[in-house]
């Protein structure tokens, strides 16, 4: 098995209007793209307008790796997961939404609006970061103390 290269995932988005939430957790390498956390995913929020494509990009993605077995999740019409799989084992996951229930749309518009380009990838400020964290420990009963 490969190692995913994120960073060319990543590179292939380029141009769409997307931030990436919860990158800075205890378990994402310091060195992320180039490495990941295996068995974790990914969490992006996409423009509305780009959803239908950054879908299409990240199904030619996978094609790289035949090696994984590839779940698609693609029955909303806001979210799209896309897992990588070994031995019936989570490798790494790609989870795409528009919406995030808990956050209004004027939040992610805002974010969308205001979203800082960091190593080729798109991030909050910490000040829009906030919600999403806020939102995951009330949600999780305060077990991620991120």
């Amino acid at each position: 098995m490969h190692k995913l290269d994120l960073k060319n995932y990543l590179f292939m988005i380029k141009d769409i209007e997307y931030f990436i939430i919860k990158l800075e957790t205890p378990y994402v390498p310091k060195d992320f793209p180039k490495n990941y956390a295996i068995g974790k995913d990914i969490d992006l929020i996409v423009s509305s307008n780009d959803f239908e494509q950054i879908k299409e990009i990240t199904k030619d993605f996978s094609k790289e790796y035949s090696e994984y077995n590839i779940i698609l999740y693609d029955s909303d019409s806001d979210c799209f997961r896309l897992r990588f799989e070994d031995n019936n084992t989570l490798h790494y996951q790609i989870d795409i939404r528009i919406t995030m229930e808990g956050i209004t749309n004027e939040h992610i518009q805002r974010c969308l609006e205001n979203r800082i380009m960091q190593s080729n990838y798109y991030i909050l400020p910490p000040s829009l970061e906030r919600v999403f964290r806020e939102l995951e420990y009330k949600t999780y009963n305060n077990s991620k103390p991120w």
